[in-house]
């Protein structure tokens, strides 16, 4: 394991260094700490909910308490564009940033979770799959619009949220290009963030999202720090149900 000196030594050879209490962050561009915290659903689950589904749900109030202790513990959120921005050394970020992403585009993101956010002057990245639009206990479009219009960042979740590495490059190609199409068709602006369904990825995925323009892409593993280089590959920080405002911001420092 490095020591703290070593460590610093090798982000002193890629840049300047700020240090911002415990924290580092590299004024290059190429390495930075933003958390990116997970979310999937935002609602009470029901009394026949299985383990998996009680360990997505955070319930509104605890929701409502998370965003309030980050922000008492002086984090700002940003959104995947600024942290893209950050990252080529184009932006500069707030001294304890964070994204704060929420996947599949379930319907509390419109009627639980952005309505929290705005309370707050907070922005989130929503990650909506094409072919769950519409559906029952999904957003429609013109929420996904309403949302774009308020300020939300729209990423991509894919089509049918598949395994997309059990697909061929073709079918994978089809899957991405139909998602992002119909998202650039409802809110006026080509999604530049993707979300890997199951977090789950290979080099046809990542090099159809060069093609298709995208900046970044988020994955489902556990990361505070980002470089450039893995603009495509981000960690994340998973949000379990239950977990307390503290426990989170322990998971973020």
């Amino acid at each position: 394991m490095l020591s703290r000196r070593e460590f610093l030594r090798g982000m002193l050879a890629g840049g300047t260094l700020l240090l911002a209490g415990e924290r580092v962050f590299a004024a290059s561009g190429r390495t930075l700490y933003c958390p990116i915290l997970m979310y999937h659903y935002v609602s009470t689950p029901p009394n026949t909910a299985n383990a998996t589904l009680r360990d997505l749900a955070v319930v509104p109030e605890l929701f409502a308490a998370q965003l309030d202790h980050l922000a008492e513990q002086g984090y700002q959120t940003v959104t995947m564009t600024t942290l893209y921005r950050a990252l080529l050394g184009e932006a500069l970020l707030p001294a304890k940033p964070c994204v704060l992403t929420f996947d599949d585009g379930h319907w509390d993101a419109m009627a639980i979770a952005t309505p929290n956010l705005l309370a707050r002057e907070m922005v989130g990245t929503f990650y909506v799959v094409k072919n769950f639009i519409g559906a029952p206990d999904k957003l429609s479009w013109g929420h996904v619009q309403e949302m774009a219009r308020l300020g939300m960042e729209i990423g991509c979740h894919s089509a049918a949220h598949v395994n997309l590495t059990q697909l061929t490059y073709r079918q994978q190609l089809d899957d991405i290009a139909r998602a992002s199409d119909a998202i650039a068709e409802h809110i006026d602006s080509y999604p530049r963030t993707f979300c890997y369904p199951f977090g789950l990825h290979n080099r046809s995925t990542r090099r159809i999202l060069r093609q298709l323009g995208y900046q970044t892409a988020v994955t489902t593993s556990h990361s505070t720090l980002h470089h450039r280089e893995n603009r495509l590959v981000l960690g994340r920080v998973r949000v379990r149900g239950g977990m307390s405002p503290e426990a989170l911001v322990r998971l973020l420092t």
